[in-house]
């Protein structure tokens, strides 16, 4: 398996021939981002939730013109695509998604508390390999066990850095991607990169803190 960061909490995951990407957000591609163009051809895209950071119609339409990409959400996602004629597939909560041998399973993330209206939000299991959460930090109990790597948000106005490390010191997964990070200034971000492998390294918790377009194989 690769695992490809590609700016804030967009992934692209490579195993057995296929090619998925996870919130292609609006804080990944752009001007001042990313270029879709520099991204190989995708198989499908993955949505965790409707904020702008994780989901932007615009870059989907993108990938979907480009690469004849399929793309999987949850409802309430697909339902604000379905509007801007994007074809979507709605997932439930749980549910699992076969995309040839690369199985993908649904799994609820309550998203962090906000002082806003909340929104859908779940995660993502990819083969019993990696999970991402989305915007959650609440998703331990609907594990049936630890992944091998954990996509986890260190950053964020709904969550602490100190609550990203008590759960990964709780769960001890192998390995730990830092995401939802594009929060943090330039400056003090590689210091909240040391103090994750201060925390970690001892407990046997390898921390990967990709650059962008930076691969992890495992």
């Amino acid at each position: 398996m690769k695992i490809q960061k590609l700016l804030h909490s967009c992934l692209l995951i490579e195993e057995n021939g296929k090619r998925i990407l996870i919130d292609p957000g609006s804080w990944s591609f752009g001007e001042k981002f990313l270029k879709i163009e520099s991204v190989a051809k995708i198989d499908a895209i993955f949505v965790t939730h409707s904020h702008q950071d994780h989901l932007s119609p615009d870059n989907i339409k993108k990938f979907i013109e480009r690469d004849q990409c399929d793309v999987y959400a949850n409802e309430e996602i697909a339902k604000l695509l379905t509007k801007q004629d994007i074809r979507t597939q709605a997932i439930k909560i749980p549910q699992t998604i076969n995309i040839g041998s690369v199985k993908i399973d649904s799994v609820e993330c309550a998203h962090g508390s906000l002082p806003f209206p909340a929104v859908l939000n779940n995660g993502f299991l990819i083969n019993g390999r990696i999970f991402t959460p989305g915007d959650s930090h609440t998703f331990e109990k609907n594990l049936t066990s630890v992944p091998e790597v954990l996509a986890l948000p260190i950053a964020a106005p709904w969550g602490t850095f100190t609550a990203a490390m008590e759960i990964a010191l709780r769960m001890k997964p192998k390995h730990i991607i830092p995401v939802h990070d594009s929060l943090v200034a330039d400056i003090f971000l590689p210091r909240m990169y040391q103090m994750c492998k201060d925390l970690l390294d001892p407990v046997g918790v390898k921390v990967h803190p990709l650059k962008p377009g930076e691969v992890l194989e495992i």
